[in-house]
């Protein structure tokens, strides 16, 4: 099974927006196979248009989808499809669509191999995917980039080693480009209030620090004796440590905590209760584990 995502780039002009975002969810969340949703604001600077991501099981529930609203697929905007293995995610993703005909696919697939090679020299890359078309769904490939920072990504974007390898790149290849920003985003709710945007990079880091703390001193205090007892070395032992509360954090931990603090984490306001709530809970796992003798 081939999940598939819909990328949706739309003017920051049109007011009608929020209400489009929420009727869209509405209709998709009745769709078999519906997953989740993102929705980026415009960002100056980043992407002066509202970037909606819509992710399905397989790519046969999402043409089915599209076809069952042609009303509300009939909005102006920019829409990229796309299948693919995994989750995006990424603090900052260079998204870029181009057509590339039958007779020129060995050739494109090639020079997007040294374009990975590239960016993986520069400063905040975290990842790249090239993902083919749909038969059918999208004519398009699609590659997908993530830096850590908008300004690393920028960096390699102004290059002169990317320069070069768009020069030699036929034109008609170079894509439509667009860029969406999230922090954390693999961590928090995809499905977001309609005009809403994502928490601050605050809350998310507060968030995160509230989960793991208590989980990686718990897995210190009893899982440490026995990695220890099987004479693994104190770098193995952290890093077997570290698998297990990076899988605990995503699927366990955080789904639960995310539905508990959704309230404060996408309100407008600072919530002083909410964030001292948080922070009086660190401090009292501190002491616990203190008193326990860690």
């Amino acid at each position: 099974m081939e999940p598939a995502t819909l990328i949706l780039a739309l003017d920051p002009n049109d007011t009608g927006i929020p209400e489009w975002h929420r009727a869209v969810l509405a209709s998709a969340e009745k769709q078999p196979g519906y997953q989740a949703s993102e929705v980026f604001e415009p960002k100056p600077g980043t992407d002066d248009r509202w970037v909606l991501f819509l992710r399905f099981d397989e790519d046969v529930q999402l043409r089915a989808w599209i076809d069952a609203n042609a009303a509300l697929m009939a909005r102006e905007m920019t829409h990229l499809v796309v299948g693919q293995k995994g989750v995006l995610r990424g603090p900052v993703s260079l998204v870029v669509e181009t057509r590339v005909s039958s007779d020129q696919a060995a050739s494109f697939r090639a020079w997007q191999a040294e374009m990975d090679a590239a960016e993986k020299r520069f400063p905040g890359f975290l990842d790249s995917q090239l993902l083919e078309p749909i038969p059918g769904l999208a004519e398009g490939w699609t590659i997908v980039v993530r830096f850590d920072t908008v300004e690393h990504m920028d960096a390699w974007i102004k290059s002169d080693e990317r320069r070069q390898l768009m020069e030699r790149v036929n034109p008609e290849m170079h894509g439509k480009l667009q860029r969406v920003v999230s922090s954390f985003d693999g961590w928090f709710p995809l499905t977001v209030p309609a005009g809403t945007p994502p928490p601050p990079d605050w809350k998310q880091a507060l968030t995160v620090l509230t989960a793991i703390y208590p989980l990686v001193m718990l897995l210190t205090l009893y899982l440490g004796p026995h990695l220890k007892a099987l004479g693994l070395s104190f770098a193995t032992q952290i890093f077997v440590s570290n698998i297990l509360s990076t899988a605990l954090l995503s699927w366990v931990v955080m789904p639960p905590l995310n539905r508990l603090l959704k309230p404060w984490l996408f309100s407008s306001r600072i919530d002083l209760a909410g964030t001292l709530g948080l922070l009086a809970f660190c401090a009292l796992a501190v002491l616990i584990f203190n008193w326990i003798g860690m």
